[in-house]
């Protein structure tokens, strides 16, 4: 064999392993890129490919695991039409008629919230439970001044001093001087929900949630006039009382539906909106019951009413949050502050007295809207 055909042979051996090795090279590339085409993409429900989103839980234990959370709540409620006296100038509610219009006003009060919730493996997903308890209370009390006199805004009308006056079955009930409103509050809500969190862009994460809500709602209200002196044939209360008592509990469940936006800022710091929105098929229970001191054994209504109506509701939720890894990434912790919102419509039903045409005494339902805020914050923990 001469020189040539052994050059010949030697160069067709590296020709082939250079081939080899770039081919070697090409393979491994594309199970590189294989790879990092399922970790950024995934087949979906229609059969096709897409891109992943990347999720945005905090990886604790290496995989699924429990999470917890506790709220503390600062809150005060609302209700829409909820007054109950008005001032006036003249000591027999005749004109010049100058005054204010006061309401019940509810007291700002403490609330918690609690949240028991597992994150699963499969695509990242996360189911919860969350319990909101709130009470508050209700006082407020007027006195008219020298000449003046107060305007009752809830009684059922002149009929419940029938029989004041011997021998006639009316008489006008138009002024006070004195009024006392007190209320009562209980709200407690159970939400579930099924979400995801995942990230749009680097610094920007969103968890839509689809679930159910059910709400126990009590609110009670009394009412006392009394006072003033009879002028002509409109009648004050002197040393007897008109007494209004509007009660009004719900029970109700329906689906809800949510989103919860977060924009990371860096070193575990965040700004937080969550908002999401209820329609609760609701059973309400209502109890009107009015009495006149004078007579509590003839002059008094006693009425109940019920119904089943859908109440719409909303939630919204901003603030700030701070959260980190604990323990070798076994667990986490986030703490979050921020101004919690819930608005209720026609949340709050209340007996009125209804006009007649034949003037005699009926009651119809009248709804108030109904509103929750406050300061939350808020401790979560996940292991």
């Amino acid at each position: 064999m001469n020189f040539s055909t052994v050059k010949r042979i030697s160069l067709a051996a590296f020709s082939l392993a250079a081939l080899s090795s770039v081919a070697l090279s090409a393979d491994s590339r594309v199970d590189t890129l294989d790879r990092q085409m399922k970790e950024v993409g995934t087949g979906n429900a229609k059969g096709t490919f897409g891109a992943r989103t990347a999720p945005e839980r905090y990886e604790v234990n290496d995989g699924s695991h429990w999470f917890v959370g506790f709220d503390v709540l600062y809150w005060k409620s609302n209700f829409s039409n909820n007054d109950y006296v008005q001032g006036s100038t003249d000591p027999a509610a005749g004109l010049p008629n100058v005054g204010e219009v006061y309401n019940i006003g509810y007291d700002w009060d403490w609330g918690v919230k609690a949240r028991l919730g597992y994150q699963f493996d499969h695509d990242n997903w996360d189911t919860s439970i969350r319990y909101n308890w709130f009470s508050s209370s209700a006082g407020n009390s007027q006195s008219a001044g020298l000449g003046q006199s107060l305007l009752p805004l809830r009684t059922v009308g002149d009929e419940m001093l029938a029989g004041v006056i011997p021998g006639s079955n009316a008489q006008d009930f138009d002024f006070c001087t004195r009024a006392v409103g007190n209320g009562s509050f209980n709200f407690q809500t159970l939400d579930w929900d099924l979400s995801r969190a995942f990230f749009t862009s680097s610094k920007l994460s969103f968890r839509p949630n689809i679930g159910l809500r059910s709400a126990w709602i009590k609110i009670n209200e009394k009412v006392e006039y009394t006072g003033g002196t009879p002028v002509g044939t409109t009648f004050g209360l002197a040393d007897h009382a008109v007494y209004e008592n509007d009660d009004c509990k719900t029970w109700g469940i329906g689906p809800r539906i949510g989103a919860d936006s977060k924009w990371h800022l860096g070193r575990g710091f965040s700004i937080f909106g969550d908002v999401s929105a209820s329609l609760v098929y609701t059973y309400f229970k209502m109890e009107h019951f009015a009495q006149y001191s004078e007579f509590p054994t003839t002059n008094y209504m006693d009425v109940t009413a019920s119904d089943h109506q859908f109440v719409p509701n909303v939630d919204l939720f901003l603030g700030v949050r701070w959260d980190s890894c604990i323990n070798k990434n076994q667990q986490h912790i986030g703490i979050g502050l921020g101004w919690d919102t819930q608005y209720w419509w026609s949340q709050y039903r209340r007996m009125v007295k209804n006009t007649r045409e034949d003037g005699n005494l009926s009651l119809r339902v009248e709804s108030q809207n109904m509103s929750i805020q406050g300061i939350s914050l808020t401790v979560d923990v996940d292991f």
